[in-house]
C-alpha cells in the first residue's frame, strides 16, 4: 500500500459497495431482491452519514449518491455525483481523525494488521460503529488473495507471464502468514489456535482493498476509480492527526460523477509509475475502465491506453511511456497469440466445470478482453518506430524529452543527457481504429 486512497475497491466504473454486491450475483437476484438489498444497504449508508456528521465529518451538501447502469450491463451500481457545481479546490469531504479507524497507540502506528484488528472488533460487536455494521454488511472475497484456489488458478493460467505474480494461495492460511499469532492473541487469548473465522477474514480483505495504508476512512469507499484528466477530479487532502478529505481538482458540473484515482492520484507516490490494470485487478477485484495502464519492466514496455468517443465511432489512443524495445514487441505479440488461443476455452469451458465461482471466471476474462484489445492497440501503434535494443532501465513516465516537428508529429524521444533513445513517424498519441478485425504484423 501507498500514500493514497489507494485501497478502495471498486468494478469497472464504480463504487465499490454496489458493484461488488452484484457481481457475484447478478442473474441471481430478482428485482424484488434487489429493492430489498438497495433498501438495507440506503439505510445503512444514511446512518453512516448521520453518525460521521455528528462526530464532526463534513460532508458537501453538494453531493449525492445516486445508482446508474453502466454501458454494457443489466444493473445498477452506485457513485457520488455532483448536485450542483463545485467550484476548483472546493472541499468534498473532511474526516476528523478521531473517526479514521488505524492502529491502537501500543502497535506499530504503520501497521494494517493492528487496523485490522480493530475493523474485526467494531463489526463482532453488536453495539458497534454505523462505519463497523456499513463494513460488516459489504461483499466477502472480492479480492484476487481471498478468492476460490479454483479462481486463483485460473487467472494465473490465463495472466501467464503478463502481470504481477498470481501464485493461488489458501485464504484459510491468510492472517497465520499477514499478522501472525501476536494479534491472534490480542483477539481471541493465547490459548487459542490461529483462527480462519470469516469475519476476522472479511475485516482482513475490507482492509487491505479500502485502506489508505493502514488507515481506514469512512466514507471514501462511496467513491469510483477513474483515471485521466477527463474523469479524475477529487484530489487528496491531508493533515495527518487532524483530519483527510477530498476537494474538487477543477470545476465539478452538476450531473458529474466525482471519481478518485488509487494509482495516479496527487498522493500516490511510486504507484503513479508502476501501478497498472493488472495490479488493479489483484489489489481491487475490478478491471479498470479506460484510461488503462500496461507495463513489463523486463522488456521496457509501459503504455497507456484510452477511449476516445468520436462522430463516427469510438477509437483507442496508445501513448507510450518509454521507447518501446524489439524484445518487448516479440513479447506483446506472442503473448496476443496465446491470449487469442484462449478465447475458446472462455466459450467452451465454463465456470461450473472448472469450478470456478461465477464472479471470479467472470473477472478473469474481463481482464482477458481488456489484455487482447490492448496489446492489438500497442502493437498497431509500433508500426513506424525504430524500436531500441536496451531492455532495462524503464523511466518514469517524465523522465524523457520529446521533439515534435513544425506539424506537430513526434519525431524522437530523447532521455535525459540528450541522447536519441528512438525515432518515430506516428503521434505520440497513436489512434487506433478499435473496431477493426485485422492486425498486421509489427
Amino acid at each position: 500500500m501507498t500514500s493514497s486512497f489507494l485501497s478502495i475497491v471498486c468494478y469497472l466504473w464504480i463504487i465499490i459497495s454496489g458493484v461488488i454486491a452484484y457481481s457475484g450475483t447478478a442473474g441471481a437476484a430478482t428485482i424484488d431482491d434487489i429493492s430489498q438489498e438497495e433498501a438495507a444497504e440506503d439505510l445503512l449508508t444514511s446512518n453512516l452519514i448521520a453518525w460521521m456528521k455528528t462526530n464532526g465529518a463534513f460532508i458537501s451538501d453538494k453531493i449525492e449518491i445516486q445508482r446508474f447502469q453502466p454501458p454494457g450491463v443489466d444493473y445498477k451500481i452506485r457513485g457520488v455525483f455532483a448536485k450542483e457545481d463545485v467550484a476548483k479546490d472546493e472541499m468534498i469531504l473532511e474526516v476528523p481523525w478521531s473517526l479514521i479507524v488505524q492502529p491502537s497507540p501500543e502497535d506499530d502506528e504503520y501497521d494494517d494488521c493492528s487496523t485490522m484488528v480493530n475493523i474485526f472488533l467494531d463489526m463482532k460487536d453488536d453495539e458497534g460503529t454505523p462505519y463497523g455494521k456499513y463494513l460488516k454488511a459489504q461483499p466477502r472475497n472480492y479480492i484476487r488473495k481471498f478468492w476460490s484456489i479454483e479462481g486463483q488458478q485460473l487467472l494465473r493460467d490465463m495472466m501467464g507471464p503478463l502481470g504481477p505474480d498470481y501464485t493461488p494461495s489458501d485464504t484459510s492460511n491468510f492472517w497465520r502468514k499477514r499478522c501472525g499469532k501476536r494479534y491472534n492473541d490480542k483477539i481471541f487469548g493465547a490459548s487459542a489456535k490461529t483462527t480462519t473465522d470469516d469475519l476476522l477474514l472479511h475485516a482482513a480483505m475490507i482492509t487491505l482493498a479500502r485502506a489508505d495504508d493502514y488507515l481506514m476512512v469512512p466514507f471514501y469507499d462511496m467513491f469510483n476509480h477513474r483515471n485521466g484528466d477527463r474523469w479524475y477530479n477529487a484530489a487528496h487532502v491531508m493533515e495527518e492527526g487532524s483530519s483527510q478529505g477530498l476537494a474538487a481538482k477543477r470545476t465539478v458540473k452538476r450531473g458529474e460523477q466525482l471519481f478518485l484515482s488509487y494509482n495516479q492520484c496527487n498522493i500516490c507516490g511510486g504507484r503513479i509509475h508502476w501501478h497498472g490494470t493488472a495490479d488493479m485487478l489483484d489489489d481491487y477485484g475490478f478491471v479498470e475502465p479506460f484510461p488503462q495502464r500496461y507495463y513489463d519492466e523486463d522488456l521496457r514496455l509501459k503504455f497507456d491506453i484510452d477511449q476516445i468517443d468520436e462522430e463516427n465511432g469510438t477509437k483507442l489512443t496508445v501513448k507510450w511511456g518509454a521507447p518501446p524495445s524489439e524484445a518487448g514487441a516479440v513479447f506483446l505479440r506472442e503473448q496476443l497469440q496465446r491470449l487469442e488461443q484462449m478465447e475458446g476455452m472462455k466459450h467452451e469451458a465454463n465456470a461450473d466445470s472448472l469450478k470456478v465461482p461465477m464472479n471470479e471466471s467472470n473477472k478473469v476474462w474481463e481482464l482477458h478482453s481488456a489484455f487482447i484489445m490492448a496489446l492489438r492497440a500497442a502493437l498497431d501503434s509500433l508500426k513506424g518506430w525504430t524500436l531500441t535494443d536496451i531492455v532495462d532501465s524503464i523511466p518514469n513516465w517524465d523522465e524523457y524529452q520529446y521533439t515534435f516537428d513544425e506539424d506537430g508529429n513526434l519525431v524522437s524521444i530523447l532521455d535525459q543527457d540528450g541522447s536519441i533513445m528512438s525515432s518515430v513517424t506516428y503521434l505520440d498519441e497513436y489512434t487506433y481504429e478499435s473496431e477493426s478485425e485485422e492486425h498486421d504484423e509489427f
